[in-house]
């Protein structure tokens, strides 16, 4: 999975929640994940 965003947007992010997007992207490849449609909150996501 590729993923891209806006680098003014990622380091703004990165100091709001003290998190990169880097970092966030990884939790995509963990095998331990688990990933499912939440419908109250996915109507319009597909």
């Amino acid at each position: 999975m590729k993923f891209e965003w806006y680098q003014k947007k990622a380091a703004s992010k990165a100091v709001k929640h003290d998190v990169s997007f880097e970092l966030v992207a990884t939790a995509f490849a963990d095998k331990l994940s688990a990933t499912f449609p939440n419908p109250d909150h996915s109507q319009s996501e597909h």
